[in-house]
Formats: C-alpha cells, sequence, structure tokens
C-alpha cells in the first residue's frame, strides 16, 4: 500500500481507535493510568502523525485546540468529569480490533512512543508543538486544528523524536520483474526441477569413439 492509497483509505472510526488504546491500557492493571486527558493527547498525536505520513486522516473527527491541549470533541464528551483512569472508571473495551492491520501496528508505536509519559507532560508537549499553539483561541471551545498545519508539522517540523510512522507498504513487483521470472535467461524452472536431455550408453559410446578419432587425426 502506498502514500497515495493510505491517503485515499476511509479513515476508521475514532471509537475503534479510542478502544485500542483502553485495551493497552487495561492491559497494565493497576499501572494503567490513561486519563481523558491523556486519551485526548494520545488521539491528537496519532491523528497528527498519519496526516504527516500519508496526507490522509487516521479517523474522520477534527482536532480541536482547547486550552489544555488538542481535543477530539466525542470521546471528550464522552468520558469528562472522570478523574481517574478510563478503565479503572469501569468502562468496559472490546476483546477483539477491527482495524486494519497496518492501522493496528502504526498505533501500538504510537503507543509504545508515548504511553509512559503522564497525561500532564503530554499536555505540555503538545503546547509546545506548532499546531496547537497557533490555533489555539483563548475562550473559543470549537476552533478546529486544520489537517495542512498537521500534516506540514509532523511530515516535515517536527524532532524526529516527536514523530512515528506507519509500517512501510509492501513493494509490489515491477513489470521487468514478472517478466524475467517467467522468459529467458531468469525463467524460473518448471515445477518438478529442470529436465536435461537424456542419453543411452550406446551415445556415449558413440560419441566417445568420436573425441578418440579427432584426437588421433
Amino acid at each position: 500500500m502506498t502514500r497515495i492509497d493510505r491517503a485515499l483509505r476511509e479513515p476508521v472510526p475514532v471509537s475503534d481507535v479510542v478502544d485500542y488504546f483502553l485495551r493497552r491500557d487495561d492491559e497494565l492493571g493497576d499501572d494503567a493510568d490513561v486519563s481523558p486527558m491523556k486519551l485526548q493527547k494520545l488521539l491528537y498525536l496519532a491523528q497528527a502523525n498519519y496526516l504527516g505520513a500519508t496526507g490522509g486522516r487516521l479517523f474522520d473527527d477534527d482536532v480541536l485546540a482547547y486550552e489544555h491541549g488538542p481535543v477530539v470533541y466525542a470521546p471528550y464528551d464522552t468520558f469528562r468529569g472522570l478523574r481517574t483512569a478510563i478503565v479503572r472508571a469501569g468502562v468496559e473495551t472490546r476483546a477483539l480490533s477491527s482495524l486494519p492491520a497496518d492501522v493496528e501496528v502504526f498505533l501500538g508505536r504510537v503507543w509504545e512512543r508515548w504511553s509512559g509519559m503522564s497525561a500532564s507532560a503530554l499536555r505540555d508537549l503538545t503546547h509546545r508543538q506548532r499546531p496547537w499553539h497557533v490555533s489555539y483561541v483563548r475562550d473559543a471551545r470549537h476552533t478546529v486544528i486544520p489537517d495542512p498545519l498537521m500534516a506540514e508539522y509532523f511530515g516535515a517540523q517536527a524532532p524526529l523524536e516527536e514523530r512515528v510512522f506507519p509500517p512501510a507498504p509492501e513493494p509490489e513487483p515491477s513489470s521487468d520483474e514478472h517478466d524475467r521470472s517467467s522468459t529467458g535467461m531468469f525463467a524460473r524452472p518448471a515445477p518438478g526441477g529442470i529436465r536435461l536431455p537424456r542419453r543411452s550408453r550406446t551415445d556415449r559410446s558413440a560419441r566417445a569413439a568420436a573425441l578418440r578419432g579427432d584426437q588421433q587425426g
């Protein structure tokens, strides 16, 4: 799958991305710490890095510039008011994921990169990054952080340690490789191996006699 293919693919539901992060947090047991604020920062970093790498959205919800950093409204509205880890509040998560395999790999990289940071540290990180910094308007709760701004920053400007990349697409064989594999000097052996012409003992004796004659002449 190429960069263009990823950009043209339909975004996944943000609820599936939320569920992925909560399942990973649930695996930590007593160490689970994904609060509503930390979830919001993970969602933003996933969306912004995906935009930077592919030019297309990971999920189809806008990212908004709130006082405490970037916010995706639907999960914000669902979990606001909680002050502890979401999974500790009894929120159930699905055991199985419906995410495409490459998206799940990408989210795993986001999780491994930032899950060890606290909610406040992630808030401070996003405040230092240009997309929120130039988009935030005090007392304006629904200011959208534009996709091109996130794509530009995370595609070229962000420090490498703030970037996460989707898995590289599998290379497709070129037409030249296909031609070489089926014809010419690079042709693949037919099933059962290469068959050489068989010579009888009479054939071998006749050739040996001919060679002796040539040497004597």
